[in-house]
């Protein structure tokens, strides 16, 4: 398996969002940005960026740090930084909108959707749609595609993606699946990739389009995008930079397409922005009113943001948990690529959303993450 597909990440990290304690003596903003200043000195992340916005307004933001190491160039309140899986909530999101227009179903089968001349293994044409939103269908990762030979062939120019993101799904859909479809709950990846070719499927345009018309225009996210943020080989950082564990410690990336999972599995985890558009989307989370008019139907968005009473994860992927901290219930997710590292927490009953941002996603940021969110939930 590459190294850079945690499967698990989102079920286990977000569980542990999600159960925060309530602590007996609330932080001022002062203390949250002390705390996190003094963390980011142990050099185990290059720069942090962390918002804390309530009813529209930003109570707490912090962006320190570099972009790069080895570049003197400072991270800024407007750049784009990496997602990672965070990316599905978009994903489920735009399958509720073709259910809201008839052209699926929750019960839709992939067998339904399959065009004439791929060849489905019996076990797979029977898993629905709810079945992929739940991780559970039980499909192989993308990394065991045509023996494992396919996966490196997968990062290749951007202009390969669509024809690339077929032929890892015929890969995907030909093979027997790991367990009976809806019997139990394993993360995947492989189930987001085969939605957003779906999406593909019934909207004849590629995903990638099809985000950008359908929800970052609605909402007016104007920085998003594909892969990692700023300009190929560019000498000097005009975004966050990945991150990897190097021979001497922490290195840099470049963007291009080592510093990413190759976009062909952009459904499952390949969309940056900078944090003030990530929350115009999880400003949806908050309540159904704060999508724009007509966007997505009450039954479809209550669906998305359901359970099925087995596990804390909603069909759209994210946790959700009641929280004494957050007087109510709170959806939480991680996103990594192992180069950076995101998180998201929405507390619809105190009106907050929480952003977290690193351009590094090494076990050491990971726990610089998670100690970061748990002091966010102390702030006055």
């Amino acid at each position: 398996m590459d190294p850079r597909l945690k499967h698990a990440l989102a079920y286990l990290v977000t569980f542990a969002i999600a159960s925060f304690p309530v602590n007996c003596f609330a932080l001022d903003t002062e203390s949250v940005n002390q705390r996190i200043q003094t963390l980011q000195t142990s050099g185990a992340v290059p720069g942090i960026q962390v918002t804390v916005t309530q009813k529209n307004r930003t109570i707490f933001e912090y962006t320190r740090g570099i972009r790069a190491i080895g570049h003197p160039e400072s991270v800024q309140l407007q750049d784009q930084w990496h997602l990672g899986s965070c990316t599905k909530p978009m994903t489920a999101f735009l399958i509720g909108r073709l259910v809201d227009r008839g052209l699926l179903r929750w019960t839709t089968t992939v067998g339904e959707v399959a065009p004439h001349g791929i060849v489905l293994h019996p076990s797979v044409a029977s898993i629905t749609v709810e079945q992929l939103l739940s991780h559970s269908s039980g499909l192989v990762g993308p990394t065991t595609v045509e023996g494992g030979q396919l996966w490196p062939l997968l990062f290749a120019e951007p202009s390969q993606t669509a024809k690339l993101r077929s032929r890892l799904v015929a890969g995907i859909l030909e093979l027997p699946t790991q367990f009976s479809p809806g019997s139990k709950r394993q993360y995947s990846n492989s189930g987001y990739v085969v939605l957003g070719w779906i999406i593909e499927q019934r909207l004849r345009r590629s995903w990638e389009q099809v985000i950008r018309t359908e929800l970052f225009r609605p909402l007016q996210m104007k920085s998003c995008g594909f892969g990692p943020a700023g300009c190929e080989n560019a000498e000097h950082p005009t975004q966050p930079w990945s991150h990897i564990d190097g021979e001497h410690g922490l290195e840099s990336v470049p963007p291009g397409i080592s510093a990413d999972n190759p976009l062909a599995v952009g459904p499952a985890g390949t969309v940056h922005c900078n944090a003030q558009d990530w929350t115009k989307f999880l400003r949806v989370l908050l309540n159904h009113t704060q999508a724009p008019r007509g966007w997505i139907k009450r039954t479809t968005y209550d669906k998305l943001l359901s359970t099925d009473g087995a596990t804390p994860y909603t069909f759209a992927t994210v946790a959700k948990l009641d929280r004494k901290w957050a007087q109510g219930p709170v959806y939480s997710m991680a996103g990594s690529n192992t180069m950076n590292y995101a998180i998201m927490m929405v507390a619809p009953a105190i009106d907050r959303i929480y952003t977290i941002n690193l351009n590094s996603g090494t076990e050491a940021a990971e726990a610089a993450a998670i100690d970061i969110a748990s002091w966010l939930t102390e702030l006055e």
